[in-house]
């Protein structure tokens, strides 16, 4: 994990609108339910998550990156961004334990599809 402060001459960002029942993969919602911000000289902080390549048929795989304003009024899935300076903090873990959810929507979501393509068409914008 990282972490990161700052002021931020640019930051863009993208993020769907809020979803209904029945819910529809990421990369569905994304062909027509995203929307881009550009924000300047904003206040923040970017967390970045690594994901190893182990974990490449449910999640990116490399470096995942979030922002959120330090009001917690803007944010989204970061694009780009620039700045002068600001303050890095890293975070090794190498380990962590994830409570799932007891409902039938998890009980019935078939982990075993390859989303592969649909993860790499969402954090990239590149299908093949």
């Amino acid at each position: 994990m990282v972490r990161i402060d700052g002021t931020f001459k640019e930051m863009n960002v993208r993020s769907e609108l809020a979803q209904t029942k029945p819910y529809e993969p990421l990369a569905k919602v994304l062909e027509t339910d995203q929307t881009f911000f550009d924000y300047t000289d904003i206040k923040g902080t970017v967390v970045g998550l690594y994901c190893p390549v182990y974990m490449d048929r449910l999640n990116a795989v490399g470096w995942h990156f979030h922002f959120v304003s330090d009001d917690r009024k803007y944010g989204g899935h970061m694009l780009n961004l620039k700045f002068d300076s600001t303050e890095a903090k890293w975070d090794y873990t190498d380990g962590f334990s994830m409570v799932l959810p007891e409902n039938e929507m998890f009980n019935d979501f078939d982990l075993t599809v390859d989303q592969s393509d649909d993860i790499k068409r969402v954090e990239t914008g590149d299908g093949e």
